[in-house]
């Protein structure tokens, strides 16, 4: 759907029930230019908001892989050390 700058003014109300219902983008045009567009805030949801917590998730997950490895027993050595003095 398409609608003018004026129009969206004017009928604001009218065109966000419209774009509810159908989930259909809206083409705002000014002058005959596009100068904008309209979508649900599930729309904006799926494709914005979901995909950064996709890629912040895979940022965190490509952390923990490439962190360098933890030496082992270092703990436990020096809890025996305190324990039996060694």
């Amino acid at each position: 759907m398409k609608v003018t700058a004026l129009k969206l003014r004017q009928h604001l109300g009218e065109i966000l029930a419209r774009l509810e219902k159908t989930n259909d983008p809206i083409l705002i045009e000014k002058r005959g230019k596009p100068r904008g567009v309209l979508i649900s805030f599930q729309s904006f949801q799926e494709r914005f908001i979901d995909q950064q917590d996709i890629e912040r998730r895979q940022a965190l997950i490509n952390l923990f892989r490439h962190r360098p490895p933890r030496p082992k027993h270092r703990s436990l050595a020096a809890l025996r050390a305190l324990r039996y003095g060694e």
